[in-house]
């Protein structure tokens, strides 16, 4: 092999040596590590990015042109996130076996929804929110149903739609006493009404 052959392929191996190592000891010292949409999970695309920093055309982009595959996909700092993100499809898909394609095309709408949705929202204020104490009325309605009911919180899971992948509910699940619950006490659509009647005063 020609020594200035050996020698940039040397010096690629050490780039992409120091290219990850700086990225490892970021997270190791737990420094803040800024990044965008597709990097931690899917938001505007349907798989997450797996752009890696040591991919040569991070490393040494003026000798290696950025593959169409990567173009326009941000950089993966996060580790494997991809493989951790394709187990939760897959466990969705264990869960809820029929019918097929149920977990997979949650996530497009999920993700179509995310695309199309923050253009639609119109803020009432500058911040988009207004943070204001619960309304006595209301927040004495939901405390005593609370009071009432928290004894069989572990025993109220949440009902999620066939195929859901908001939240991994499969491996986790989520509990919520609800108040439409007409099994519970004093749930139902009196203290739903209720509820909405004392929050409009």
């Amino acid at each position: 092999m020609p020594r200035r052959i050996l020698n940039n392929a040397i010096l690629g191996v050490l780039a992409v040596i120091t290219a990850t190592s700086d990225v490892m000891f970021s997270l190791a010292q737990e420094d803040p590590v800024e990044y965008g949409v597709d990097v931690s999970f899917p938001i505007q695309s349907y798989e997450v990015s797996t752009n890696y920093p040591w991919l040569p055309h991070n490393v040494d982009p003026e000798n290696n042109p950025t593959p169409p595959k990567y173009q326009g996909m941000p950089i993966q700092l996060l580790g494997n996130v991809k493989e951790r993100y394709d187990n939760m499809i897959k466990g969705c898909g264990k869960a809820y076996p029929r019918p097929k394609g149920i977990c997979e095309q949650t996530e497009r709408d999920r993700v179509e929804m995310s695309i199309r949705q923050p253009h639609q929202m119109q803020n009432y204020t500058d911040n988009g929110f207004k943070k204001i104490r619960t309304p006595p009325g209301v927040w004495k309605l939901i405390s005593e149903f609370w009071e009432k009911n928290k004894e069989n919180y572990m025993k109220q899971k949440e009902n999620w739609p066939k195929g859901n992948t908001y939240v991994n509910h499969w491996d986790s699940p989520t509990y919520m006493i609800s108040i439409e619950d007409g099994r519970l006490r004093g749930g139902g659509q009196t203290i739903k009404q209720a509820v909405w009647d004392a929050a409009k005063e």
